[in-house]
């Protein structure tokens, strides 16, 4: 998104307020026994208060106004009459714009709807997320560890991080990287810091500060 004024500045800012308030709304009525479709119904009811609308929804089609995924559903969740069990507020995740991947991609082959057609045949399988699955705890660990680190998502390292560390993980990956650099899908080159890495790090630095100050 490109900021060209300061109407587009001070609209991204009353955006990003709205957004914020639907999301304390929702976290202040997150409890077991309430589903995914009434925390939904609130985030919503905030985004109408003030004239907004939802992204997902109105670009690419999502069928609620919040995505709620919660443990194992992991990403792109859909609002249901799913029930929030105890042991699960923390397990909550939302998503904003993950179906960019989808509207972005030139070969026209939807990876949105495959990444939720490999977690929902997970689900079937038995397959958990989170302190469940100590491959899923390397997997996020790793995913902040190379925002924090470089501003963006090493997506190299991230997986060999997730399949055990450098040895066991380089191993594991090694037919994947080899296939991907040689059909261009890969290089060698050393993962760079993006533009504002540092201002990203000092967002992690702050969250870590918050979060210790709230316990």
């Amino acid at each position: 998104m490109s900021i060209e004024g300061k109407e587009d500045l001070d609209g991204l800012r009353e955006a990003g307020r709205i957004v914020r308030a639907a999301l304390e709304a929702m976290k202040q009525h997150v409890r077991p026994g309430i589903t995914t479709a009434e925390l939904n119904a609130i985030g919503a009811e905030v985004l109408r208060k003030n004239g907004a609308r939802s992204a997902p929804m109105l670009v690419y089609g999502f069928p609620r106004e919040v995505c709620i995924s919660i443990n194992e559903e992991i990403i792109h969740g859909i609002p249901s009459e799913r029930v929030v069990e105890a042991g699960e507020t923390n397990g909550a995740w939302d998503c904003v714009h993950c179906w960019e991947a989808s509207d972005h991609c030139p070969f026209d082959i939807d990876p949105t709807h495959r990444i939720m057609e490999l977690r929902d045949r997970s689900i079937r399988l038995g397959v958990k997320s989170g302190t469940g699955n100590r491959q899923a705890t390397r997997h996020y660990n790793a995913f902040e560890r190379s925002v924090e680190h470089s501003g963006w998502l090493d997506e190299r390292n991230v997986a060999i991080q997730s399949y055990g560390g450098l040895i066991k993980g380089g191993l594991k990956m090694m037919p994947t990287g080899l296939r991907a650099l040689r059909r261009g899908k890969a290089n060698l080159l050393p993962h760079r810091k993006r533009p504002g890495a540092s201002a990203i790090k000092a967002l992690f630095a702050r969250y870590r500060e918050v979060t210790r100050t709230e316990r």
